[in-house]
């Protein structure tokens, strides 16, 4: 079977190589298709002549893949499946015309599963993690267990990805070394998922060390390799695994990485660990500065001493803080975001980065903006934006000064000594210049704790800019 997996974002999802891998392992033919990498994505997805077309979709850029769908359906008779987030959390999508199948949660085996059914010819509508629509009804199927054991798959095929140059020759190659995150954190999709598989299996697991070093290894052999970003949300939870793996990171790999971390789960030996093995930066998630703001509404559960603890070892053993930071959150005022800028400040952070609440529905965030006035009556996905840094949809008394502040706010904390006048110019509606400031800080950011060289984001700049010029 042939399948195409399509997106608008220059990003290597790994979930689709994953799914990708193991069909490729049983004879099927994956195949993807980025928008802006084709001359006419759709002449050739059409002209690949694949059995499904298959969309991983996240909130905010879910109308892309349906009007992609459509158009491509228009042209060939296929399958269309959507899988990722937002076709686990809305599910309700299939009942677009363009949608046939809504693959849920994880989606390697109910995948192999669909294209071992249309080989044989033989029915797939009860495929557990598939909602399959025909012309009578749709069936909407329960979700099988997690996956145990995430070593019995294969590696994933980066090869789909790197055809595209600017992908293949990025310096970072992005890693997982587990799966599943044990935190109810409100504004993250981790407390839904959870929910989504609950009573099927561990929901937070990791791979085997010699699986993740052989791994490396090959994309190394492959396609050469600079520098590591491994992208799980808790990497650091399991500390026995962390130091079998960093101790033979160390002697065997030997190459520079950075990684996110929780402030509660650092402590010396872990952060000595890191810094041994080449961890030269790692992402700490502060969120908000105000204690009430980030526990109470966010549900972070962290207090300021534990976040300025864990940055002030970070600081001790050389490794450089990118944090992570939301403003416009319900209850939030300008002086306790003001906080947010101030605790950065106190914790010395080299990458500070901010974004604007993104209230996605079905998550507790939604729920509470919703119901305590700070989100409209008829607020929907449709509200959202692809780029959680560009739309605010949070009604606070301070909207548009916490506005200005977020896209203020790498100078601030970066240059303290602008602060009292930072304060003074969050008052003034100079949005425009102030979206330019925001950019250029955040490319600049971007690209230093990324280690791009100036061309490199100059082109992902313009591939983005095209995408959205031609789709």
């Amino acid at each position: 079977m042939r399948i195409a997996f399509l997106q608008n974002l220059w990003h290597e999802y790994l979930g689709v190589i994953y799914i990708a891998s193991l069909l490729k392992s049983r004879g099927h033919e994956p195949q993807v298709f980025i928008a802006g990498g084709e001359n006419d994505l759709v002449r050739s997805v059409v002209d690949y002549e694949p059995d499904i077309i298959a969309f991983p979709v996240t909130s905010g850029n879910h109308k892309w893949p349906i009007e992609t769908a459509k158009k491509i359906k228009e042209k060939l008779e296929v399958i269309s499946v959507f899988g990722g987030p937002h076709a686990t959390f809305f599910p309700e999508m299939i009942e677009e015309d363009s949608v046939d199948i809504i693959c849920v949660g994880e989606g390697e085996y109910a995948m192999l599963e669909l294209c071992e059914a249309l080989e044989k010819g033989s029915d797939y509508s009860k495929i557990k993690n598939l909602w399959v629509k025909d012309e009578a009804n749709i069936v909407k199927n329960v979700v099988r267990p997690l996956i145990e054991d995430l070593d019995e798959l294969p590696f994933p095929d980066r090869s789909l990805y790197f055809k595209y140059g600017f992908l293949r020759d990025l310096e970072t190659k992005t890693f997982i070394t587990g799966r599943g995150c044990p935190y109810d954190c409100t504004f993250c999709f981790n407390h839904v998922y959870k929910k989504v598989y609950s009573g099927c299996g561990r929901y937070v697991r990791k791979r085997g060390v010699d699986g993740v070093l052989a791994e490396i290894f090959q994309v190394r052999r492959d396609y050469g390799l600079e520098t590591i970003f491994f992208a799980d949300d808790t990497f650091i939870i399991d500390k026995k695994w962390l130091k079998e793996f960093l101790e033979r990171f160390k002697t065997e790999v030997n190459l520079p990485f950075f990684c996110g971390v929780r402030a509660d789960l650092v402590d010396e030996d872990t952060v000595k660990l890191l810094s041994e093995a080449g961890c030269y930066m790692v992402t700490v998630g502060i969120e908000s500065g105000n204690e009430f703001i980030r526990n109470k509404i966010l549900k972070k559960q962290l207090s300021n001493k534990q976040i300025l603890g864990a940055c002030s070892l970070f600081h001790k053993y050389g490794i450089k803080i990118r944090s992570t930071n939301i403003f416009s959150i319900p209850e939030e005022t300008l002086d306790r975001a003001l906080e947010t800028v101030e605790l950065n400040i106190l914790a010395g952070i080299d990458y500070p980065f901010s974004s604007l609440l993104q209230p996605y529905p079905k998550t507790e965030i939604a729920k509470y903006a919703k119901n305590n006035g700070f989100l409209k009556e008829d607020f929907s996905l449709d509200d959202l934006s692809t780029l959680y840094f560009d739309t605010n949809v949070i009604n606070i008394s301070d909207k548009r000064s916490v506005s200005n502040l977020h896209r203020l706010f790498y100078l601030a904390v970066k240059f303290p000594a602008l602060l009292p006048l930072i304060k003074r110019l969050v008052h003034l509606p100079l949005e425009p210049v102030y979206r330019i400031v925001f950019m250029i800080c955040f490319t600049h950011n971007y690209a230093k704790y990324k280690r791009l060289n100036v061309y490199r984001v100059l082109k992902l700049g313009w591939l983005t800019l095209k995408n959205k010029i031609r789709y």
